[in-house]
């Protein structure tokens, strides 16, 4: 009737829409596991303490870098360290004001060398800053003995850009693109590296920086069958592994990579 016909892009979004507020597509994370209030923020912090660090901090220098909300350095005081300090580029993020806490990088490096250091879930979310710059500052303020504890979240993780706090659908942050999401209700993905075959990344950095692997465990978990027998979901998944299905399915089914450090002496930064 004189009106322009839909593009076959605009059917196929509709589609996509509808397949990802359908009950069918599986959800990122199991709601009873998003903390929402501040028993939950420190009974994960005592996990974290527990299953990432898991060693004694008793009378030892702690630091967690890129402490958001500062409730694993709130936890940790617990264990007697010498010091615990929560370091976060984003001051409005920290939740507690008190001489544990600063913005300030200048403050952190006063307290050096630490013996234990922490980076939970901050590498891939690097929006300001190189991560090799940031594992060599790492480095400098750590002592000779000292350990470095890191947990990644990849990208191409099920709830890589923690979208699941707003939609919580698995991989929809790979199947659309930001102005899709927007174009959805307005949803926005945290600033995050896109890294889709980041254990090999994450492997480069360490070696640039200065580190060696002392261990490295790699969580996964299963990619549901629904992912992989849509043919339109398929598609706009495996383009990020130009067609290599072997690929797609290793990279989506990690859900965190955690490794311990150890400074290589005397090595320059490459």
């Amino acid at each position: 009737r004189g009106l322009p016909e839909i593009s076959q892009y605009e059917l196929m979004f509709k589609n996509i829409k509808e397949m990802i507020y359908s009950d069918e597509w599986p959800r990122s994370v199991d709601p009873k596991s998003i903390c929402v209030s501040e028993d939950m923020a420190f009974e994960r912090a005592q996990s974290i303490l527990d299953l990432v660090v898991a060693e004694s901090l008793n009378g030892k220098s702690f630091l967690d870098y890129g402490c958001g909300e500062g409730h694993i350095v709130m936890r940790s005081l617990e264990q007697q360290p010498k010091i615990s300090l929560g370091y976060d580029i984003n001051k409005s993020k920290i939740k507690f004001d008190n001489e544990n806490f600063t913005s300030e990088f200048d403050v952190v490096a006063k307290h050096a060398p630490f013996d234990i250091i922490l980076l939970q879930d901050v590498l891939d979310h690097l929006e300001f800053e190189n991560a090799v710059d940031v594992l060599a500052k790492i480095k400098s303020i750590l002592s000779k003995e000292g350990r470095v504890y890191i947990r990644c979240h990849p990208w191409c993780s099920r709830h890589g850009s923690h979208l699941y706090t707003q939609l919580n659908k698995a991989f929809v942050h790979l199947v659309c693109d930001e102005s899709e999401l927007s174009r959805m209700n307005g949803y926005v993905n945290d600033y995050t590296i896109k890294l889709y075959n980041p254990i090999e990344t994450y492997k480069k950095w360490f070696e640039k920086s200065g580190f060696k692997i002392s261990s490295e465990v790699v969580i996964t978990k299963n990619i549901e069958k629904y992912f992989e027998s849509n043919g339109q979901i398929k598609q706009r998944l495996i383009k990020h592994w130009d067609g290599d299905e072997i690929q797609m399915r290793n990279n989506m089914q990690i859900e965190f990579v955690e490794y311990v450090l150890d400074p290589i002496l005397n090595q320059e930064i490459i």
